[in-house]
């Protein structure tokens, strides 16, 4: 399937929710690329039920747009006036009763804009029983086919480049020093990076977002490295543990409950599962282990067009896993002042089960 193809999926999946005489704007980069495959700033997405999707744009990136968008059935729009009064123009002659919005993305400046350019139009945050916000990642979280693919690929690539680096780590390179190998190697497959890698040597591995600096790996200490490449649009995540063999034995045994924890909290990923349930289940196995106070983080979160999206691998979640669903698993334990460790791969649930990714 040709990529456009993909888009013009994603764009009916989304139509079928929206009830007729109505239509969706879309304002957040994630959401347009998701449903468009290009983003500009101050770009705005008009969905109506029925007809063309229509992409409000300044008229500098016009025809950027237009070559970026073809094959996907978007109209590009623009004018000398901001593409809000554009909209609402359009908005009239198409006669739309409501237009649904994320609240979560529009300012209390940009709400006030609206209700000016759109009356005598509802403008609602809520469709159906769900928040906008709830909706649109309601759509995103179970991925086709085509995002499938991407995302195995991407996932794939992730770790071909960490079996690669690992063999090139060496006791006396500071963090900035093996990120930047990261970085480059990275680079090197073709791709760029869709966060900024973490390297993090011994104590430092105590901070889960550990920012690399110019402290030297000792060798008796161990690295945590977190890093992953965006293929196209979609995001890879990957954790590994290097130099597990040179660290002392509380560090190792962090290390060896991480990698038990991880494959059990695999092993329980199924569709129809409660999500919260095994993110129960796994802190019931740390606690019996002693070590649930060193936990700081959920297990784990979705992943697709933004690193970090729905579902939310947590006690707190109320979802239940479903086939085509994309996480990662993450454990991690983190005694301040030592040290840390976790592992982390990305999930695809499967009709039956669960495939690792990141192989």
């Amino acid at each position: 399937m040709k990529e456009s193809d993909m888009f013009r999926d994603a764009v009916r999946k989304l139509k079928l929710t929206i009830p007729p005489g109505c239509a969706f704007m879309v304002t957040s980069s994630p959401d347009i690329k998701y449903l468009s495959g290009f983003y500009s700033t101050g770009e705005i997405l008009l969905i109506p039920r029925r007809g063309p999707v229509l992409c409000f744009i300044d008229p500098m990136n016009h025809s950027l747009a237009e070559k970026e968008l073809t094959g996907t059935g978007i109209r590009v729009v623009s004018g000398r006036s901001p593409a809000m009064s554009l909209m609402a123009g359009y908005v009239r002659k198409m006669g739309l009763r409501t237009l649904f919005f994320d609240a979560a993305g529009i300012s209390v400046r940009t709400y006030r804009k609206m209700s000016s350019f759109f009356k005598g139009v509802k403008l609602s945050s809520r469709l159906g029983k769900l928040d906008t916000r709830e909706h649109l990642d309601m759509v995103r979280t179970v991925k086709s086919p085509d995002e499938i693919f991407v995302l195995r690929s991407a996932a794939r690539k992730t770790a071909a480049i960490w079996r690669h680096v690992k063999n090139l780590i060496a006791p006396g390179m500071t963090e900035i020093q093996i990120a930047g190998m990261v970085d480059a190697a990275v680079r090197d497959a073709g791709f760029e990076n869709s966060f900024p890698t973490i390297a993090a040597a011994g104590p430092n591995s105590a901070y889960p977002h550990a920012i690399p600096g110019k402290k030297k790996l000792g060798r008796k200490e161990h690295l945590v490295v977190d890093f992953g490449l965006r293929h196209g649009l979609y995001c890879s995540d990957l954790t590994r543990i290097w130099g597990e063999c040179r660290i002392d034995g509380q560090i190792k045994a962090l290390c060896d409950s991480v990698r038990e924890v991880q494959k059990k909290a695999i092993d329980l990923i199924e569709p129809g599962a409660s999500i919260g349930r095994v993110a129960g289940k796994i802190d019931e196995i740390f606690q019996r282990k002693g070590l649930k106070g060193f936990v700081i983080h959920g297990l784990g979160h979705g992943i697709g067009i933004e690193v970090h999206e729905k579902p939310f691998f947590g006690t707190g979640s109320r979802e239940v896993f479903s086939k085509g669903m994309v996480l990662t698993v993450e454990p991690g334990l983190y005694v301040p002042g030592k040290g840390g460790a976790r592992i982390e791969d990305m999930v695809l649930v499967t009709p039956k089960g669960r495939e690792v990714l990141t192989k």
